[in-house]
């Protein structure tokens, strides 16, 4: 995202001058990256028993792993990310929180004791929050509103890319090289 007027990745407003093959470059490395995002946030799905077996640990810390140490830093953070995404660089905003999120979810696959992992987790909620926001502004900075909701459309379906390869590839990678394994696969690609 350099090397061209950075009003886009500020928060400047809709920019002309762009190309349609920077646009779609652009476009094409955001959606890779929500590909990445949630390929780390649902690859947790798969390897619960794996790690309710190593860590003993109850349904009930399992449900907290699973749910609210993600979910509620997620959504909480989402919104004042979002505002310093209005005034900041949105392309660092989007590159620390990846590399965030990233890191912890490798770090998910280093957990020697279930404490760490419920940390990972909660850092991993952090770092996916800031990517969201602010790769929505960055699309709608470069395309104009009659291009929008395709980009969008193209943007949203790394959502399913990256829900199809947490649960088709971690799975077979936590079968074959367990669990550890299956979260440094996923952190990375990041």
């Amino acid at each position: 995202m350099s090397g061209h007027n950075d009003a886009a990745v500020r928060g400047a407003g809709a920019t002309p001058g762009y190309t349609p093959a920077y646009r779609n470059y652009i476009l094409a490395i955001l959606t890779l990256m929500y590909v990445v995002n949630y390929l780390d946030r649902q690859v947790l799905a798969i390897l619960l028993q794996p790690i309710k077996t190593e860590f003993g640990v109850s349904d009930a810390l399992l449900g907290l792993l699973a749910g609210p140490t993600f979910a509620l830093f997620y959504a909480t953070l989402g919104i004042p990310i979002a505002r310093l995404a209005d005034r900041h660089s949105r392309r660092n905003i989007i590159a620390v929180s990846m590399g965030l999120f990233s890191i912890m979810t490798v770090i998910c696959g280093l957990a020697a004791q279930f404490w760490q992992l419920l940390i990972a987790r909660v850092l991993t909620g952090v770092g996916e929050a800031g990517t969201g926001p602010s790769a929505q502004a960055v699309i709608s900075d470069l395309y104009p509103p009659e291009k929008r909701a395709a980009a969008q459309s193209f943007y949203s379906a790394g959502l399913n890319i990256g829900l199809l390869i947490a649960f088709f590839a971690g799975g077979r990678i936590a079968q074959t090289y367990g669990w550890r394994n299956a979260f440094l696969a996923a952190g990375i690609p990041g």
